[in-house]
């Protein structure tokens, strides 16, 4: 019985299949149509080592049997550091005070001398009905 399928991931001993039907452990199947990227040759025997049953089919593990095994195409992973971070754009400029028909413009708020006192306030009170500890 044919299944069709996809790889989840392959390996000189094995591959692991995502196949809409049942299998049995111990069954073999010829594996063929694999990606020419990832591996050459084929078709290929493989044994059914595992099962993992789902609703809709099962993810299966294969051991490659022979005669023939994949030839895999080795790749070497491209690693490169993250792109520099840019700088965050400017904010956009203030918005102008417009005065209105019979409104003065409000002057723009000055930050106090670096001399000057702050202003004292008063500390709240407690409302509190709660005793207090001591």
């Amino acid at each position: 019985m044919e299944h069709d399928g996809w790889a989840l991931n392959i390996s000189r001993g094995g591959i692991r299949v995502v196949i809409e039907g049942r299998v049995e452990l111990g069954q073999e199947y010829e594996v063929r149509d694999l990606d020419p990227d990832i591996a050459e040759g084929g078709p290929f025997m493989a044994r059914v080592v595992w099962v993992q049953d789902e609703p809709d089919g099962a993810i299966v593990g294969l051991e490659f049997v022979g005669p023939e095994l994949p030839k895999l195409i080795e790749r070497t992973p491209s690693v490169q550091p993250p792109s520099p971070m840019q700088a965050p754009p400017p904010p956009p400029p203030a918005e102008p005070v417009v005065a209105g028909p019979s409104q003065p413009a409000a002057p723009p708020p000055q930050a106090p001398a670096p001399d000057a006192e702050a202003p004292q306030t008063a500390e709240p009170s407690r409302a509190d009905d709660s005793p207090a500890k001591t």
